[in-house]
């Protein structure tokens, strides 16, 4: 079963989903990662409001990370990247562009845009 969350139609928000039309959020904790991968609808046809449907969940035991900090990168990206094909599959969607999540011990907010070739992909 797949949940719903309305929301009001904005440019972020159509932003956010790019050329995809889909919306895909990463959350990367001490125990576990998450992958989540949703597309928004309308409520009914013809209205501006939306919905978004999940239609991808993946997720991992989380490895190489304790406390919020990243220990052992190779670890880390493996459990990232099964997480993420999980979700795809599911989806049947290839993710381009993710929100991601990251809690750790000293907070503090940045934006950082990052590009990465992933091999067959």
């Amino acid at each position: 079963m797949t949940k719903a969350r309305k929301t009001k139609p904005s440019r972020e928000r159509a932003a956010a989903t790019g050329r995809q039309g889909f919306l895909a959020a990463l959350d990367i904790g001490s125990h576990k990662i998450a992958c989540f991968i949703a597309r928004p609808e309308p409520v009914r046809p013809g209205s501006d409001e939306l919905v978004l449907k999940v239609i991808g969940v993946g997720h991992q035991l989380s490895r190489g990370v304790r406390s919020g900090t990243i220990i052992d990168m190779d670890r880390a990206e493996s459990a990232i990247r099964a997480t993420v094909e999980a979700a795809e599959k599911m989806a049947d969607v290839t993710v381009r562009e993710v929100i991601l999540n990251v809690a750790c011990g000293i907070p503090e907010s940045g934006a950082v845009r990052v590009e990465s070739q992933i091999g067959g992909r």
